[in-house]
């Protein structure tokens, strides 16, 4: 994680690399999704020798990589998206990646902003069955480390104490601090409650209103953990070429397009509702967990100020927060309120 622009990202951090940001410096604008499911990643090396063409797997010598200072919504994601990528066929580019990734995770101390909603789709913001190294923030510039993994433990082996640190805080401190931490963020709506009214609703004119700003441009999926959609296509540079897989979007109008000219989505109140149904209906249906993080980027970076949060309490009958907080608080990606420190320790 590196500081750029008054932001922090996730970039691989080299010699010549800005260097990492503060590990508590906020939420990088975009996942690291790119780390276990690329943007563009070829599957098969294709040949032509005249008429004759000859396919090979491609070499899947995946590098490892730590996502250091991920946040509790990032480190989630994999393990959402696990069950889809080894249900009926395993995708062993998936699953190789993700065996390679390890997460060093931050657990917040309070929200990022008002997009924010982990809690709500059962992701814990203290960190808490998370990643294989959790960092909690303990005072200025300290944070306690604790292995969760026996990846964790290897990484941690060679890490000496602090000095200045005469002793770790007792468990019941630090399950108060946590319990502080969770109720800072408490649910947005009923996850329960939106599934009914998804099925309910779904000829709804709800779905042409909320849909009317959307410029089908897939900033949303880029931005998001755990959307996965992708498409397929063979490039060929004279007698070489590739099948590679690219990101795509269902709120792009091709997406769904048939050979025929047929559209079974047709316009963007159709896909609005696709993309709402699949993350808090139909995957929950097939695999038991919402398909939604709670990180709050499609809020903060759709260029058009679309509020799929405000959209989900509406559907949920849940009370809808200020639209307008949400669209003052994307000129501050990133930023934790006050500095974010650790408010309240100990006490």
């Amino acid at each position: 994680m590196t500081g750029e622009d008054g932001a922090v990202e996730y970039r691989e951090l080299t010699r010549d690399s800005s260097g990492p940001a503060s590990p508590d410096g906020g939420l990088p604008r975009l996942s690291p999704k790119a780390a276990w499911f690329p943007r563009s990643e070829p599957v098969l090396h294709i040949r032509r020798d005249g008429r004759t063409f000859v396919v090979d797997d491609p070499v899947m010598d995946f590098p490892r990589v730590i996502v250091f200072g991920a946040r509790p919504c990032d480190a989630a994601a994999p393990d959402i998206l696990a069950p889809l990528f080894g249900w009926d066929y395993h995708d062993t580019f998936f699953e190789q990646r993700r065996r390679n990734t390890a997460f060093i995770v931050i657990g917040c101390t309070r929200p990022v902003d008002a997009a924010c909603f982990c809690t709500t789709v059962g992701v814990d913001p203290a960190g808490e069955g998370l990643g294989d190294v959790l960092l909690t923030p303990w005072g200025d510039d300290v944070f306690l480390a604790e292995a969760r993994t026996e990846v964790g433990e290897s990484l941690l082996s060679d890490v000496p104490a602090d000095p200045r640190q005469e002793g770790e805080p007792s468990a019941a401190d630090l399950e108060a601090f946590r319990r502080r931490v969770r109720e800072s963020m408490p649910p947005r709506f009923e996850v329960a409650a939106l599934r009914s009214a998804l099925a309910r609703r779904f000829d709804d004119p709800f779905w042409e209103r909320a849909a009317r700003s959307c410029l089908a441009c897939g900033t949303c999926a880029y931005v998001c953990p755990t959307c996965h959609c992708f498409d397929l296509q063979d490039e060929m540079v004279g007698s070489r070429g590739l099948r590679q897989k690219n990101w795509d979007a269902c709120a792009f109008p091709l997406f769904t397009l048939h050979t025929s000219g047929h559209n079974p989505r047709p316009d963007q109140a159709s896909r609005w509702r696709q993309r709402l149904s699949h993350k808090f209906r139909y995957y929950p249906e097939k695999f038991g967990r919402v398909l939604c993080t709670g990180c709050g980027r499609c809020l903060r970076l759709c260029p058009a100020g679309m509020d799929m949060l405000a959209d989900l309490q509406e559907l949920a009958g849940a009370p809808s927060r200020d639209r307008e907080g949400a669209v003052e608080e994307r000129t501050r990606p990133g930023a934790l309120p006050d500095g974010g420190g650790a408010e309240g320790v100990g006490g």
